[in-house]
């Protein structure tokens, strides 16, 4: 028995010690322009929204835009956590916030203001391989957005297909139509599961939103994608708003939420869509 405790001893010093080493890591804030992401595609326009906000924001507390930056935007998100993994080559890729990151980008380069989030590290794959990273990151932890074309192949082939940089992220604008109809009725992403507007966007216009957008004449016969000139138009926003009242979509939508709080949260705001 005595042989045994030092090995115990061992072993709980180790266990403390990794966790510890696991919690510094999630407790330290690291510079937003340090972010990989972890999908194919985002709305530009959506990330610009974000900005817009700000500058309004920053008109109303009558401050330029780089005072608010620096005063109210830059403590707000130093102490925001935002899950990341830590992917073979030691980069932190968020799995969400892809939006933000990108408008806090925009806004440092407007204002040269720096901001820092606080990652919560969900798996650090530093000694992997890449396979078993891949296999790990769009397996087990069910991450990762990948275009129509891409999903069907295999875990490694999609995480290839990831880009490295923001700047090479494909643009969505159905992703930013409906960024502007959660933000007006107060529906938060996080309320469900990662990449749900994507997978929202999908169903739409599978559900003839295209259809009906040329019925109204907003686009041509040919069309075949959101243009981005009317992403954020009322009369577009305003038709998805309803298609999202629907028993139909609104049942899939509960069905996305994150558990059962998420889940009456986002019923609450349903009934007031």
């Amino acid at each position: 028995m005595r042989a045994a405790r030092p090995l115990l001893w061992v072993l709980f010093f180790s266990f403390f010690l990794g966790l510890g080493q696991g919690l510094a890591t999630a407790a330290r804030p690291i510079d937003v322009r340090a972010l990989h992401p972890t999908q194919m595609e985002i709305g530009y326009q959506a990330a610009e929204f974000h900005v817009t906000k700000w500058r309004d924001e920053a008109a109303q507390q009558r401050m330029t835009l780089a005072d608010y930056a620096r005063e109210v935007l830059a403590p707000r998100f130093r102490g925001t956590s935002l899950p990341v993994i830590i992917d073979p080559r030691g980069r932190y890729r968020n799995t969400d916030g892809h939006h933000r990151v990108t408008a806090l980008n925009e806004l440092t380069r407007l204002t040269g203001v720096r901001f820092e989030i606080t990652p919560k590290v969900l798996a650090d794959y530093r000694g992997k391989t890449f396979a078993e990273y891949a296999t790990d990151f769009v397996g087990r932890l069910g991450r990762g957005q990948f275009t129509a074309a891409v999903e069907p192949l295999s875990p490694v082939e999609r995480v290839r297909a990831l880009p490295d940089r923001y700047e090479d992220l494909r643009d969505n604008t159905m992703r930013s139509a409906l960024e502007v109809v959660f933000d007006r009725h107060g529906i938060s992403g996080s309320l469900m599961r990662d990449y749900v507007e994507f997978r929202v966007a999908r169903r739409l216009l599978a559900h003839g939103l295209l259809d009906e957008l040329r019925d109204r004449g907003l686009i041509g016969p040919r069309t075949r994608v959101l243009p981005k000139r009317i992403a954020l138009d009322d009369e577009v926003v305003e038709a998805i708003t309803k298609r999202l009242r629907k028993p139909k979509m609104r049942r899939y939508l509960l069905s996305e939420a994150r558990d059962d709080a998420a889940r009456e949260q986002l019923q609450r705001l349903l009934d007031d869509l």
